[in-house]
């Protein structure tokens, strides 16, 4: 990201479960690390972000995780807003 705005983050799809999952925004580290600086433990898919935030220019990264409530492979997908 080249300029400061707000980063809102949905997770629009969660199939076949709808048991929430946990969902984070933060900064990539090393070994494909994602440190949060910003998280939920029980998303469920929407239509409105679980989050909003504001943010300086930088490199971010958000990561989608089982917080152990699913019991099957689940399929996801996650909406990615810079403004």
């Amino acid at each position: 990201m080249t300029h400061a705005g707000t980063i809102s983050v949905t997770l629009t799809t969660l199939n076949p479960s709808t048991a929430p999952i946990g969902l984070g925004l933060g900064t990539p580290g090393s070994n494909n690390a994602c440190t949060l600086t910003t998280s939920t433990s029980d998303a469920t898919a929407a239509t409105t972000p679980q989050f909003t935030v504001t943010a300086s220019p930088g490199a971010f990264c958000v990561k989608a995780y089982d917080s152990g409530n699913l019991t099957t492979a689940t399929a996801f997908a996650i909406d990615i807003i810079h403004s």
